[in-house]
């Protein structure tokens, strides 16, 4: 097989953007807000183009704790397919060898958070598996991975790389649009799904 140059690049002037309406969201609001809203629009893996994703991590400790001076340490691991992968087929107890291209591009760290917007990715559709993720981070000969919590999708298990879906665009095609176009608003009007207060909540761990 041919060697390819990757067409994985990070894209600076978009990660600076970013970067600095993270920092602007981190001064301008308490923390809980701050959370709740970098939450919402910036972190986890979404498409933002036709071969482009916005990758977003909140790595405690980067502040105050260990990896404090740290960033530089933390890389983000991309895997792409190099060939069609049929999910359908995967069974339990059955490997299989699938070829990947493996690539390492550096985050901008804002706080304890971690974002870089990425060209040249394959964004997963019902049809193609996407490119895979994860942090990497490397402290001496030790190299330890971080996880996605906001994943989107893990076709290979949740110990696996998470997989870079474009979520939006499923949901686009959902057959039952309508329903949230106009009667959902009805009960729902703020967008949500937040149920009403039920006075006693019981959590079992």
């Amino acid at each position: 097989m041919q060697n390819r140059p990757s067409p994985i690049r990070v894209h600076p002037q978009q990660t600076a953007d970013i970067a600095y309406r993270l920092s602007r969201i981190l001064t301008d609001h308490s923390t809980y807000n701050a959370a709740k809203r970098l939450a919402t629009d910036y972190l986890g893996a979404r498409k933002i183009g036709p071969d482009q994703a916005l990758f977003g991590f909140w790595v405690p400790g980067l502040v105050d704790g260990y990896l404090q001076d740290k960033s530089q340490k933390i890389t983000l691991e991309l895997f792409t397919p190099l060939e069609n992968i049929d999910c359908r087929g995967l069974k339990a107890g059955k490997p299989i060898r699938l070829r990947f291209r493996c690539d390492e591009v550096q985050l901008t760290a804002v706080g304890d958070y971690m974002v870089a917007v990425v060209d040249g990715v394959q964004i997963g559709t019902k049809d193609q598996v996407g490119t895979l993720y994860w942090l990497r981070f490397t402290d001496g000969d030790q190299r330890y991975i971080i996880r996605d919590p906001l994943v989107a999708s893990t076709p290979f298990c949740i110990y696996a790389p998470a997989e870079l879906f474009d979520v939006a665009g499923m949901l686009s095609k959902r057959k039952d649009m309508q329903y949230f176009r106009t009667w959902y608003r009805t009960i729902y009007p703020n967008g949500s799904y937040r149920a009403k207060n039920i006075g006693v909540h019981l959590e079992i761990h």
